[in-house]
């Protein structure tokens, strides 16, 4: 079982000296746009390479996107099959379609659909929840359903931040639902914060980690800004995609 996570990443590495926690729970928080799931993806990139195994959630985004981003940290998702399984979120479905040995198609919005992928895929991954992740982007635009949006806030509280249960990373946008969100902030056992500063200025500090040391200093994250822009506008036309979707719902 994994102990911790080190980003592998020195600027990271820096701010984490003793790595991640392992099991806990981060929320990596900041307005729309400011590269939170690039972050995200270094920690998952880190826990793949280090033998751990994935359920990744592509709520406001493909899987094109998500394996694009994890090609970015040196892993090549062909190369990774056995750990990943990506539950890929579609709003207009009543029930959980495996579309692929590594990829289920579900309602996430619905909390038993929610709970159901989560044990199909621990089920596909064949492997104990503590030695599993929980990794997604864009966690509140559920929360946009008139419907179910105050249910699965709920639910993914309780998924999120049972103690020893999973291993999660997963970020969230402050430019909606900031009530929600401050809660999330608060029980999250490890919270980050990232924001883009002009001219397209990558900023990144830790305010909390579980038990563990870390310094928190605000720092600029290395990253071409052609590649911080790209990324960013495929992020903004998933996200307009779906939120007027799930809003009608």
């Amino acid at each position: 079982m994994i102990d911790k996570i080190t980003a592998d990443q020195d600027w990271l590495d820096r701010l984490l000296p003793e790595g991640l926690p392992v099991p806990s729970s981060t929320i990596i928080s900041g307005p729309g746009g400011s590269g939170k799931p690039l972050v995200g993806a270094i920690f998952l990139a880190a826990w793949l390479g280090h033998g751990g195994s994935a359920l990744v959630f592509l709520i406001n985004s493909d899987r094109t996107y998500a394996e694009s981003l994890l090609a970015m940290y040196g892993i090549i998702p062909s190369e990774y099959r056995s750990q990943i399984v990506y539950v890929d979120f579609d709003p207009s479905s009543d029930s959980i379609e495996q579309i692929q040995p590594d990829l289920i198609k579900s309602n996430i919005l619905k909390p038993d659909l929610l709970e159901k992928s989560i044990e199909s895929g621990v089920d596909l991954l064949r492997s104990p929840e503590s030695d599993l992740m929980l990794y997604g982007a864009a966690l509140n635009i559920l929360f946009f359903s008139p419907t179910w949006g105050e249910k699965i806030f709920e639910r993914w509280k309780v998924i999120l931040f049972q103690p020893g249960r999973f291993t999660s990373v997963f970020s969230v946008s402050t430019s909606a639902f900031r009530e929600k969100i401050r809660q999330l902030e608060e029980l999250a056992d490890n919270l980050m914060y990232s924001r883009i500063d002009k001219p397209m200025t990558f900023l990144f500090r830790v305010a909390r980690i579980k038990g563990g040391q870390f310094v928190p200093e605000e720092v600029k994250v290395p990253l071409i800004e052609e590649t911080l822009l790209n990324l960013k506008a495929e992020s903004s036309r998933l996200r307009k995609r779906i939120i007027p979707v799930v809003s009608a719902i």
